[in-house]
């Protein structure tokens, strides 16, 4: 069917597709290939022509290799074992910030090297597979050799999505059919169809034989058999997934549900809406008929073996937690300290909090585990699935090893306290039965029944009806070092400098403006200002947009976390909706006020403020004001500390108690004397709370920035 591309280099082969989507700070890609040649490029994606950031998965003797440059400094990961030739290979490469691995099938993953900083990643250019048009567009450092890839690639998954080969590539030249059929691997009368996967085709069987090349007897689906169902085919035979209400194995039965409890038979699953926040905390209680081993509750960054996930299982009996960020190699395990009681109702907690896993089983103590390193966000996407999963179309990580649902009931499922109806929050389901036990058999779904007679309470103590109360900050739903008030009784989350969101779960980039809310503030380093530590000339320009009639500008004076004693500063603030200027040098000081020009009104204004000796200069929207301080012996300022724009931590003590007003608002272009406009996120040594502007307040629109 030509659905597989063989690559020759017969001189030259290669596919195109548009460049790995939001692969800034957080990549992760897999390639399924039979190699012919143990030498070649797989995989490329770069920034400019030769230069610049870039990826390269390749073959070097057998070996996957994995270079990239993600901010000059190329660097080069190789897989533990080689290949062997001939014969179908999964490579996975996964990246978050500093942290990243590269895994080829079930070989022990490897590491990237140690990352010091949390480079981004720039790619421009098209991405391709099996070779490149031209050498040229590769850097020097990029391959060893360049060869390009001889053999067949089945199967593309960037950032978690299947890439079709054929309807997607954007230009390819040298392809041919790969005809993964041509053995004929499928037995006793199978129809091979090319299809891609890791082994590049699919078998469509003979009726009364089964499996992936249909080498076992037993039952295929056919249209029908599944009533009401559908019908998925296993490696050993069919199996029904019945929709809600109904269960048997044709979906013959009406199922009588109760939404108070549901029982899991091993295929089951109920899948409920992705978990809303990064953070964790679920509440459920269990009564497991069986103690195999199984999936009690799972949810992914992808429905693909890769990328993020948390998973609840029994194995060995014990409650296991498994929770894996960031492509770290290793996943936080936290396993019960007993096994759970068969046939007894049991109430679990789950929680996540500052990148440990924490599991409470019972009336017993919290269990925990954390990941070495700093925290890592923890990013959800699929549903969170209880009771199982859905087989047919979720892939569970390598890492949990079990695939088999859970065998019992559950009840009284919480997210962060708050109930989950177990039937009208239901987004998908199959083969959910009754903890009551209680069937009809009838006909179609549609058919007149007597009217159900409701199933039996199921044996739920009352003191299983809430989850573990906690106070707001509790769980510490605040990401990346977040602090924790609560006000009103909600938690309220402040961001360290370069995170943002409710619960401080986004990264971001600050370019030359900033937005800030509540106590938020960026403290600049003074180089970009005036290196010198005493100045007898002083300047500064800010550009900025305000609704609120009170806020801090800037503060430049003494050291971060200094109190103010009487101290040398320069400052400017809005003072009841209007610009004022203060300084105060060797003990005398000025204050210049604009009563003119109102800025509360969310509109763009100009202020430059500068100092010469002991005369003070405000400008505001080129309207001119000046004062001086009383005469002094001194003329240079000491200002040893580094510029505070928007706010100031303990605001309050730290001014001297001349302000206690954050800036509500946006400030779109910082001005110093040394270098001009300034780049926040290269200048910030610390901040708070701080965001990016709406696209509206870009600097390079609107109001003229200032020149000082």
């Amino acid at each position: 069917t030509g659905a597989i591309p063989q690559f020759r280099q017969e001189p030259r082969s290669y596919m195109s597709f548009p460049t790995l989507p939001n692969s800034s700070f957080k990549f992760n890609f897999e390639l399924t290939f039979r190699p012919e040649n143990g030498d070649g490029l797989l995989l490329f994606n770069g920034q400019t022509r030769g230069s610049g950031d870039y990826i390269a998965l390749s073959l070097k003797d057998r070996y996957a290799e994995f270079r990239f440059d993600f901010g000059g400094k190329p660097m080069l990961v190789r897989a533990e074992e080689p290949l062997a030739l001939n014969e179908w290979h999964t490579v996975r490469v996964s990246r978050f910030k500093r942290d990243g691995y590269i895994q080829v099938d079930e070989q022990h993953p490897v590491a990237f090297p140690t990352l010091q900083q949390i480079p981004q990643l720039d790619l421009i250019e098209d991405l391709y597979i099996g070779g490149v048009p031209n050498w040229e567009l590769l850097p020097a450092d990029a391959v060893s050799q360049q060869v390009g890839f001889v053999g067949c690639i089945s199967r593309l998954t960037l950032q978690g999505r299947t890439v079709e080969l054929i309807r997607e590539a954007k230009y390819k030249e040298g392809i041919t059919d790969c005809r993964p059929c041509a053995q004929g691997p499928c037995q006793n009368k199978g129809v091979c169809l090319e299809s891609q996967t890791e082994q590049a085709y699919t078998c469509i069987c003979q009726p009364g034989w089964t499996g992936r090349d249909c080498a076992i007897e037993g039952t295929q689906c056919t249209p029908g058999v599944c009533g009401a169902g559908r019908c998925e085919n296993t490696e050993n035979d069919m199996e029904c997934l019945c929709p809600l209400n109904r269960s048997g194995d044709r979906c013959q039965y009406n199922e009588i549900l109760n939404e108070h409890s549901l029982n899991f038979k091993g295929n089951s699953f109920a899948a409920y809406g992705t978990p809303k926040v990064t953070k964790v905390n679920i509440t459920l209680s269990v009564r497991p008929a069986s103690l195999e081993d199984s999936v009690i509750l799972y949810t992914a960054e992808s429905t693909l073996p890769s990328g993020d996930y948390l998973a609840l299982v029994l194995r060995g009996g014990h409650a296991e937690l498994l929770i894996n960020t960031a492509a770290r190699l290793d996943p936080v395990v936290v396993r019960s300290a007993e096994p759970l009681p068969l046939n007894r109702w049991t109430r679990i907690e789950i929680r996540r909090r500052l990148g440990e896993g924490i599991l409470r089983v019972g009336d017993g103590p919290e269990r925990k585990a954390k990941a070495p390193g700093s925290d890592r966000i923890l990013s959800l996407k699929t549903h969170l699935y209880v009771g199982g999963y859905d087989r047919s179309t979720v892939k569970v990580n390598r890492d949990v090893n079990i695939t088999k649902g859970f065998d019992g009931c559950i009840s009284r499922l919480y997210n962060f306290q708050k109930p989950v109806n177990l039937l009208a929050d239901i987004k998908d389901a199959a083969n959910i039965q009754s903890c009551g036990e209680t069937n009809m058999i009838g006909g179609d779904e549609d058919s007149d029944n007597e009217p159900p007679v409701p199933p039996p309470t199921p044996d739920v103590h009352e003191n299983e009806l809430q989850p573990y109360a906690m106070a707001p900050c509790a769980s510490d739903p605040c990401e990346n070092g977040g602090s924790c008030s609560e006000q009103e009784d909600v938690a309220v989350c402040s961001c360290p400098f370069g995170f943002s969101g409710k619960h401080c779960q986004e990264h971001l980039q600050l370019g030359f403006n900033a937005s800030f809310r509540g106590d938020g503030y960026v403290e600049l380093n003074r180089s970009h200002f005036q290196p010198a530590l005493e100045q007898s000339y002083t300047s500064m320009g800010i550009v900025f947009t305000t609704n609120k009639p009170n806020g801090l500008l800037f503060w430049w004076g003494q050291e971060a976390g200094e109190e103010y004693t009487g101290q040398d500063f320069i400052a400017a603030a809005v003072v009841d909706g209007y610009v004022e200027y203060s300084m105060r040098l060797d003990g005398e000081e000025a204050v210049i006020r604009n009563s003119d020009i109102r800025v509360d009104n969310g509109e763009r204004h100009i202020v430059i403020a500068k100092r010469d000796e002991n005369t003070a200069i405000l400008e505001v929207d080129r309207m001119l004001h000046s004062g001086e301080t009383r005469p002094t012996s001194k003329k240079s300022m000491k200002l040893p500390g580094n510029v505070f724009v928007g706010g100031a931590p303990d605001l309050e003590v730290f001014t001297g108690f001349r302000y206690k007003h954050n800036l509500n608002g946006c400030i779109v272009v910082v001005e110093g004397e040394t270098v001009g406009q300034i780049n926040l996120s290269s200048a910030a040594v610390n901040g708070v709370n701080a965001n990016v502007c709406p696209a509206n307040d870009d600097p390079l629109g609107g109001t003229e920035p200032p020149v000082v």
